[in-house]
C-alpha cells in the first residue's frame, strides 16, 4: 500500500527496472530487465530461501536500513535463482521492494509504514516483532515444535523473525487493527480510500497465467461471489490466515499462537465454519 502511493505520487513506477532503482548497487547482468513489480509478483528470479549468512547478521543489527540494502547487494550481485518471470515465492524480493521504498522515501519501512497505512486507517496497537513485551505476558506467546509437544517461546529476539525482514513480515497488530486493513482491500476496487479504485485493482491482479497477485492469492470461490483474496502468514511460531471475499464485503480472519499442520487444520475448519455460517 505505501508502495502503491509512491507509484501514485510519480515517485516509483511499476515497470521501472530495479537496475535503475538501486543505482549505486551492483548487479548480475541476469537482473538487467527485471522490474519492481516483478519483486512483488515473486517473478524476480530470487531465491525462495534467504541467505543463512544475512538472517544471522539481521538478528543482531540496529541499522534495519542497512541490513536491507546489504541484502540486496548480496541477492543481485549474485545470478538469478531461476529465470526472471518465473514465479517462486521470496520473501527476499518483498524485502528488496522495501529496501528501494527506503531509498526513495529516505526513511525506513518501518516509518513509512506507521504514516502511510497505521495512521491512516487508525490502526493504534500495530508494531514490529512478537506481539509481547519482554517480561511480560500482555499477549499470546508464540509456539515451537510439534502437537502435543509445543515450546512456548518468551518474547525477545528469537520469537519472531529478524526485524530488518519486515517487509516480508514482521508485523503484529490486534484482530480489530487487522480487520482494518482487510476491509480497505475488500472495499477498494469499488471505494478507493487509501488509494484509488485503480491501484486497488493493480494490486489484486496476478500476472497473465498467474494467481499470485502482489501480496494475495486469488481464489475463485462460489461462497465469495467471484475471486477471493487468500493469504497465509507464519514465522514458524504464530500463524495468521486471511480470506477477503470483494463481490460480498466480507472478511475471514484466523489466527494461532502455533503454525505446525494441526495449527494449519484447525485454521482451515475455522475459516470453512465462518463460510458456512456467514458466506452460504
Amino acid at each position: 500500500m505505501c508502495i502503491r502511493d509512491r507509484v501514485e505520487e510519480k515517485k516509483l513506477d511499476w515497470k521501472t527496472p530495479i537496475l535503475e532503482l538501486l543505482p549505486d548497487l551492483p548487479m548480475d547482468p541476469g537482473f538487467a530487465k527485471v522490474t519492481f513489480e516483478e519483486l512483488l509478483f515473486h517473478r524476480a528470479g530470487l531465491p525462495a530461501s534467504l541467505p543463512t549468512s544475512w538472517m544471522q547478521s539481521a538478528r543482531n543489527s540496529k541499522d534495519f536500513v542497512a541490513s536491507r540494502k546489504d541484502l540486496a547487494r548480496e541477492l543481485l550481485l549474485a545470478k538469478p535463482s531461476q529465470a526472471p518471470g518465473t514465479y517462486v515465492y521470496s520473501n527476499a524480493g518483498y524485502i528488496v521492494a522495501g529496501a528501494i521504498l527506503e531509498s526513495i522515501a529516505k526513511d525506513s519501512w518501518e516509518n513509512v509504514l506507521k504514516a502511510r497505512l497505521f495512521d491512516k486507517l487508525g490502526m493504534t496497537t500495530c508494531g514490529f516483532g512478537p506481539p509481547s513485551a519482554v517480561g511480560e505476558t500482555n499477549q499470546p506467546w508464540g509456539h515451537s515444535g510439534a502437537t502435543g509437544a509445543y515450546k512456548p517461546i518468551a518474547p525477545g529476539p528469537l520469537a519472531d523473525n529478524p526485524l530488518p525482514l519486515g517487509p516480508a513480515g514482521t508485523v503484529h497488530c490486534s484482530l480489530d487493527d487487522w480487520a482494518k486493513f482487510t476491509h480497505a482491500h475488500a472495499r477498494g476496487e469499488k471505494e478507493g480510500g487509501l488509494v484509488s479504485k485503480e491501484s486497488f485493482v493493480k494490486l489484486h491482479t496476478a500476472p497473465a497465467g498467474g494467481d499470485y497477485a502482489m501480496g494475495w492469492v486469488l481464489a475463485p470461490r462460489s461462497w465469495a461471489g467471484g475471486v477471493a483474496l487468500t493469504h497465509v502468514g507464519s514465522n514458524t511460531m504464530f500463524m495468521a490466515t486471511a480470506w477477503i471475499a470483494p463481490a460480498k464485503d466480507l472478511v475471514f480472519l484466523v489466527v494461532t499462537n502455533a503454525a505446525d499442520e494441526a495449527a494449519s487444520r484447525a485454521s482451515d475448519d475455522a475459516i470453512g465454519a465462518l463460510v458456512e455460517t456467514y458466506a452460504k
